[in-house]
């Protein structure tokens, strides 16, 4: 299997994307607009994001572990590495579950015809699953890794659901005007 994984990063990393009918499940899925960007990029972009979620996750989570509940700061710190990682999983799953539950059927069932209805009620159940399962998960740390008290671990998991929540990176990209280089 390990002479196989050299070669299969590779290509992943220098194919450009396809995309099968323009339906673009990978941007969904890595929040990010792959479409325009080379391997290399992507791979920079995500680890620039990781870096930015740590931080944001120290600020929402972290500091108020530390400074409310007494927790160990060190204990924090690398733990914190572990959340942030398993907390892409967790808004994964939050997505793909999201994916399922406002599927093109229901949707018509509830009335749903357009594709831009249909995409706002996908981004609200992702916002909603993914605050679930990131929520649950900053509880888990909190609770049983930290030993944060029960009212005080559930206020800074509610806040971290909806502050560190991943749905905000789309929403914040699709206000931001797209800058094109050499463009006049």
């Amino acid at each position: 299997m390990r002479r196989f994984l050299p070669p299969f990063v590779l290509v992943a990393l220098l194919c450009e994307p396809a995309f099968a009918d323009s339906i673009d499940l990978a941007s969904y899925l890595a929040r990010l607009p792959v479409r325009h960007y080379s391997g290399p990029h992507i791979v920079a972009g995500l680890l620039a994001l990781m870096v930015i979620n740590y931080a944001v996750n120290y600020l929402v989570i972290g500091l108020p572990a530390i400074c409310f509940a007494r927790a160990d700061r060190r204990a924090v710190t690398v733990g914190l590495i572990w959340l942030t990682l398993l907390g892409q999983i967790a808004d994964r799953v939050g997505a793909l579950v999201a994916l399922f539950l406002f599927a093109p059927p229901l949707a018509r069932m509830l009335g749903i015809r357009s594709v831009g209805a249909w995409m706002l009620g996908l981004l609200a159940m992702n916002f909603l699953c993914s605050a679930i399962a990131v929520g649950a998960l900053a509880l888990y740390f909190l609770r049983r890794r930290w030993k944060v008290r029960p009212g005080l671990a559930w206020g800074i998991a509610v806040t971290a659901a909806v502050l560190t929540n991943p749905v905000w990176g789309p929403v914040v990209l699709s206000l931001v005007p797209t800058l094109r280089v050499g463009a006049h």
